[in-house]
């Protein structure tokens, strides 16, 4: 029951994301929407804003899902700025190199439509050439990334189901288990690799246009070598995956004795 509860919740990420993705596009083109777009601490973290009357507004961000209600943040944390209006985009984090103690947003010198957000470490840009040539810069990887991390979790929630209901008929220690969890171990291992590039991607796409805008003001403030756990825990499943089958096949040699 928990893993169909998972894998509903996993679905419905997935496919918020999948329609939001070229919707926001549209929304953000039209003055309707601000949008904001992070690599944090080698994850994705990417949200949607828009008003939809009496001060309210419509939000979908990636770590809570779609929010209806409230207010727009005048500075958020790591979130889309609205203090500049709608039609933005906002990338980063990105950090001044001589920051000062202002935590105001401010416009980039030298460099009309872009403010700099301190609080969230934002890089917003407001003008709709540098906004549409932004977005077909990052949408590939980006749209990787978001595929990687929602393909990953149904592809593994789905046999995690399997292999449990297998353990509930007593086939525990079954070939097919076994090549489930094998499964998994590769499911974990090419979605880490995969994750890990795209995220570079983006990240080098980010940095190169921010360098164009406002080369002598901003350093990127992460990288995408955060990736290593999921792909260690995948190299142990596998590893755990080969105990297994080699204790299977003790087992069945056991039996051909007897």
């Amino acid at each position: 029951m928990i893993c169909i509860i998972g894998e509903f919740i996993a679905c419905f990420t997935l496919l918020a994301a999948l329609i939001l993705i070229p919707i926001s596009k549209s929304l953000v083109s039209d003055h309707r929407a601000n949008v904001g777009i992070f690599v944090l601490d080698g994850s994705l973290d990417w949200g949607l804003f828009a008003p939809i009357g009496h001060g309210g507004s419509f939000s979908y961000h990636s770590s809570e899902g779609v929010v209806v209600g409230g207010r727009l943040p005048a500075e958020p944390v790591k979130r889309p700025a609205s203090t500049s209006g709608l039609g933005t985009l906002s990338i980063g984090p990105f950090r001044m190199r001589d920051a000062g103690d202002s935590s105001s947003p401010a416009t980039v010198a030298g460099a009309n439509g872009v403010v700099h957000q301190p609080l969230s470490e934002a890089l917003t840009f407001t003008e709709d050439r540098d906004v549409a040539q932004l977005w077909d810069l990052i949408k590939w990887p980006f749209g990787i990334a978001v595929l990687c991390v929602g393909g990953a979790g149904l592809i593994i929630l789905e046999l995690l189901r399997r292999m449990l209901k297998r353990v509930q008929r007593g086939e525990a220690f079954s070939g097919r288990n076994i090549r489930d969890m094998r499964r998994i171990a590769f499911t974990l291992i090419g979605s880490a690799v995969l994750k890990a590039c795209a995220l570079a991607w983006l990240i080098g796409s980010m940095g190169n246009y921010a360098a164009q805008r406002a080369a002598e003001k901003f350093t990127f403030a992460v990288t995408s070598g955060h990736g290593l756990p999921v792909l260690v825990v995948g190299m142990v499943v596998l590893v755990l995956a080969a105990i297994f089958r080699e204790g299977l096949r003790l087992e069945e040699d056991a039996q051909l004795t007897v």
